[in-house]
């Protein structure tokens, strides 16, 4: 699987390109700009919080060739 974030994840020609050039995999779009600093903070919450993870924090498109 290949997760995209950032600027080019809204873009939905290199999106379709991506997903052409690896067929083999699943190519996704992150809804969220910032989805590699919400990575790092999901391997660090229980050592920051304790309230439960939200379940719903970011959503993906799936691209497909």
């Amino acid at each position: 699987k290949i997760f995209v974030d950032g600027g080019f994840s809204q873009n939905d020609i290199y999106m379709n390109l991506l997903a052409d050039s690896f067929t083999g995999k699943e190519v996704y779009a992150a809804s969220l700009h910032q989805a590699t600093a919400l990575g790092a903070a999901i391997v660090i919450h229980d050592k920051w919080n304790s309230s439960p993870m939200p379940q719903q924090l970011i959503q993906t498109i799936k691209y497909t060739s």
